[in-house]
């Protein structure tokens, strides 16, 4: 579901015009796109998932996320901004070796905390 509310996001936006800051606006384009629409109402009014988006942005200070894109693999490496293959390569080889050697960390969303 979620590739279908991005693309209705997306499209709502670019295509349309439509004002993504309005809640009710996006609130429709949620719902057109397949999510239920009290819920999502629910969660644009009220406090509901909140803690998760905190942790996630927690999460986001402690690794020093400053900008877009930016790629953590396996909770232990990071890269910032647009990088060769290479480089991603090079990450993916880091990471596997820590999960042969038994390194490997796995960040939990809600708290940021990495439980090894």
């Amino acid at each position: 579901m979620q590739d279908a509310v991005v693309e209705a996001l997306f499209r709502a936006y670019f295509t349309d015009g439509r004002d993504l800051s309005d809640r009710a606006t996006l609130a429709s384009v949620a719902a057109v796109a397949g999510l239920d629409h009290a819920e999502v109402d629910e969660l644009l009014t009220g406090d509901k998932g909140l803690d998760v988006v905190q942790a996630g942005e927690e999460q986001a200070r402690r690794l020093g996320v400053s900008g877009v894109p930016f790629f953590v693999v396996n909770g232990r490496i990071a890269l910032s901004g647009a990088q060769p293959p290479e480089l991603f390569q090079q990450a993916f080889e880091q990471a596997g070796e820590a999960v042969v050697a038994g390194e490997a960390c796995e960040l939990d969303p809600t708290t940021g905390k990495r439980g090894c």
